[in-house]
């Protein structure tokens, strides 16, 4: 299981390296973020993971926002409520222990997501941990705590993008490509078999393995990406419920009809 551990400014900051709220008190940046906040959990709907948010860093994030909450169309406190429906408080089920010390670049920090974090790493290091770090810290992209003499290490990441690419790498289970005789391999041409339009896989098996790493769509039975060295869109399809969690795949042109317009733009977009 991959466990992604939310963290958001605060109107009150405790720490020094945490990020405050003051630059968000304006209703466009503030939709403005919301709308990063929304994009990151969305962008992993299809991934096999647990939410978790910390209700003492929500209630300080929303302080800010109580005066100007009659003004605002989408008061925060629903937002975020609705954003994190599905997300769990960690608060109410503490792995963290009194008894051990916390240290930060030698600062003692208590009651922090970052102690649940690295808590965790130790009592279960066979799980995945990432921080979604939205303006919640100045840490950088790896939180290094020490419990008591041992030192943890979690990645941290700021937007939807840097989600999705530590999901290609850390996802549990892995998507493994496998080649079928159908698709063949680095093959180019079109065949016809039965009436049946055969599309090729026009590249490697290793290319579409890391191809199929970052693939996104509607649904994890059939995936999509862009392969820019073939100027083409590639389509994987899901094997069933194997312990090898298999896909194979083949390449279509960049004008098919086969995938939606909201896939493709989501794409190519860059």
């Amino acid at each position: 299981m991959v466990n992604v551990f939310l963290l958001l400014p605060l109107s009150e900051p405790v720490y020094q390296w945490e990020f405050d709220t003051e630059t968000l008190q304006d209703e466009i940046l503030i939709v403005e973020y919301f709308h990063l906040l929304k994009s990151s959990i969305d962008s992993i709907f299809l991934e096999n993971y647990q939410g978790y948010y910390d209700s003492s860093n929500i209630s300080n994030f929303l302080k800010s926002f109580e005066e100007i909450e009659d003004c605002y169309p989408n008061p925060s406190f629903r937002l975020l409520r609705s954003f994190l429906k599905d997300w769990e408080n960690w608060q109410e089920n503490q792995i963290q222990r009194q008894e051990n010390s916390y240290l930060i670049h030698g600062q003692n920090i208590l009651n922090h997501t970052f102690c649940e974090t690295a808590q965790l790493t130790i009592d279960n290091p066979q799980l995945k941990y990432v921080i979604l770090n939205l303006n919640g810290h100045k840490l950088g992209n790896e939180i290094i705590v020490f419990v008591n003499e041992t030192s943890t290490k979690t990645p941290s990441v700021s937007n939807s993008n840097e989600l999705l690419s530590w999901f290609a790498e850390e996802r549990l289970p892995q998507r493994n490509f496998h080649i079928i005789d159908k698709h063949g391999e680095n093959r180019d041409e079109v065949r016809i078999k039965n009436n049946e339009v055969i599309s090729p896989l026009r590249c490697s098996k290793d290319e579409a393995q890391e191809l199929l790493k970052y693939a996104i769509g509607d649904n994890l039975k059939e995936l999509y990406n862009f392969d820019r060295n073939k100027n083409s869109f590639i389509v994987f399809k899901f094997e069933g419920q194997t312990p090898q969690n298999l896909y194979h795949g083949y390449h279509l042109p960049i004008d098919t009809n086969e995938i939606s317009d909201i896939i493709k733009s989501k794409l190519t977009k860059d």
